[in-house]
């Protein structure tokens, strides 16, 4: 498996799949596994992935070094942060291209072939999805690269990425077992579910692209495919949102959380590596109290106030009090007031990804969980509403997050409440769709994919309408506790983070290494 993974401090090249390797389940087992490895580890997923779609977004911020660059749009095309993606999605996407020509001739069953045909497809759809969300148009390849193949190829466009990305998950559901029929042994690869519910996200996420570049008709198709998929999840009863929303981040409890969770990275605690090299997550080192990512205060004030006033899910997936390791000193955060003795700090942090035993900074137990039930419900909520605006069976979607935050393990508040459709515009519930899942999905690593694809009600995007409008009346800087009045005072937006909209933040640069070597490839406007 070493030689797929791209956990390692040395960067080990990529060892070519040959026709020998691919004969016996067992050898393509394992290959399939070391590109699981590849998107879970360092350079995607456990690293590389989720610091700019979470520090790039307007709700964290980040206090030094790689944090503070995303979060503060000083990034460059130069950044690994972009190189390391881009080859590790290639890199799987030539492994399956690979194994999907050697696979008709393998030593196999027919059901094997094809469960693994799907499962092949489906890890190259992963790819490409993550890779058009992030950077636009790219080269597409679907045959194996060899000494006689192009290796330089022009970007293709959006449309064609999606084509091919949404053919690959359809064929893929299609091969894939249920959620519930999957061997013991393959918990954790992707499933029918999966295949679904993550087609259902790329054709709402391609109908928002036809909408916002003018292709109207074009966008309703997709959304209705979208909707269909979400319904075929939801009907499957496969899935369900687990009673108490807490349960999704408790490690003890993380088996039981794929009862909610349709696909997911999964990480342990291993003594036999560490940092960058471990089978671990590092998502709660960052994130912890103390940690350099930090919630945006104001983000903080709308999602305890108006529509989310005492929401369960805000008080577990938020830490404004700790016992702070450094000085064994109890200390607070905006907006809490400190009791006598108690420090302060001025940032609330996300409390979903806590391990308390971590073996070190970047091998904890987390999994990191990339779509949930619950995400799926409000696609089918979104998905309706930009067919049919508000109407019943929007609403009814929607309303099953809001039943749930209304649970506080085992005891029902009165809020918040559910949505009715009085009053309620396609553009005003589209509004409530955002927002409920800033809240639903803090830190999971959607956000930014949801300000670049969502329409204000403008008519632009709302990373537009946020860093264009909303976010503009903030005093800039972060409040400071006065002791004498006992109040915060100062502003709400983390200094150099409230920057000017430019259409170029709608997609991270193509890696300079790219455009440098590759004659073809041409770099995104702006960078």
């Amino acid at each position: 498996m070493m030689i797929f993974s791209s956990c390692l401090k040395e960067k080990l090249v990529d060892t070519p799949i040959t026709a020998i390797y691919s004969q016996k389940p067992s050898d393509i087992n394992l290959q399939i596994s070391g590109m699981y490895a590849q998107l879970s580890g360092f350079s995607c997923f456990k690293n590389a992935v989720i610091t700019p779609l979470i520090l790039s977004a307007d709700n964290f911020s980040g206090t030094q070094g790689d944090a503070a660059v995303f979060s503060q749009k000083l990034y460059t095309p130069q950044s690994r942060y972009f190189v390391e993606p881009w080859n590790t999605c290639y890199a799987v996407i030539n492994n399956a291209n690979t194994l999907l020509k050697y696979l008709e001739s393998a030593d196999a069953s027919v059901e094997f072939k094809s469960k693994t045909k799907s499962e092949l497809q489906f890890l190259r759809g992963f790819s490409y999805f993550l890779m058009v969300r992030m950077f636009g148009g790219v080269p597409l390849r679907t045959e194996p690269i060899n000494a006689s193949s192009d290796f330089y190829l022009p970007r293709n466009s959006v449309d064609e990425v999606y084509r091919q990305v949404l053919q690959d998950f359809e064929q893929a559901a299609a091969g894939l077992p249920l959620y519930r029929q999957q061997a013991a042994a393959e918990f954790g690869n992707c499933t029918k579910g999966a295949a679904q519910s993550i087609a259902a996200l790329a054709y709402l996420t391609y109908g928002n692209y036809q909408d916002l570049n003018n292709n109207a008709s074009g966008a309703q198709t997709s959304y209705r495919k979208a909707r269909d998929w979400a319904d075929s999840v939801i009907l499957s009863n496969q899935y369900r949102l687990l009673p108490n929303y807490a349960d999704l981040w408790d490690i003890t409890k993380e088996r039981a959380a794929y009862e909610e969770v349709i696909f997911g990275f999964q990480y342990t605690r291993d003594p036999g590596a560490s940092l960058a090299s471990s089978l671990g997550s590092e998502i709660g080192t960052w994130t912890r109290p103390n940690g350099q990512w930090r919630i945006q205060p104001w983000f903080y004030d709308r999602m305890i106030s108006g529509d989310y006033l005492n929401d369960y899910r805000s008080e577990v997936a938020f830490t404004t009090r700790f016992l702070n390791t450094v000085n064994n000193r109890i200390t607070v955060t905006y907006p809490r007031i400190p009791a006598t003795g108690e420090l302060t700090l001025t940032q609330p942090f996300l409390n979903k990804f806590v391990d308390p035993a971590p073996l070190d900074n970047r091998n904890y137990e987390n999994d990191f969980p990339v779509i949930r039930y619950a995400e799926l419900l409000l696609i089918k909520a979104e998905a309706e509403n930009e067919i049919n605006g508000p109407n019943v069976a929007a609403l009814a979607a929607f309303n099953q997050l809001r039943t749930r935050a209304r649970n506080t393990n085992g005891t029902v508040r009165a809020t918040p409440t559910s949505l009715t459709a009085t009053g309620l515009t396609k553009e005003t519930f589209r509004r409530k769709i955002f927002d409920e899942r800033g809240l639903e999905l803090v830190g999971e690593g959607q956000r930014w994919f949801d300000l670049v694809r969502m329409r204000a009600p403008n008519g632009k995007t709302m990373y537009e309408q946020l860093y264009a409008s909303e976010l503009l009346p903030f005093t800039n800087g972060l409040p400071v506790f006065n002791t004498t009045n006992r109040t915060w005072v100062g502003g709400r937006i983390a200094p150099n983070t409230k920057v000017a909209f430019e259409a170029k933040y709608l997609l991270f640069p193509i890696p300079t290494s790219e455009v440098g070597i590759n004659p073809k490839m041409t770099q995104n406007p702006g960078y």
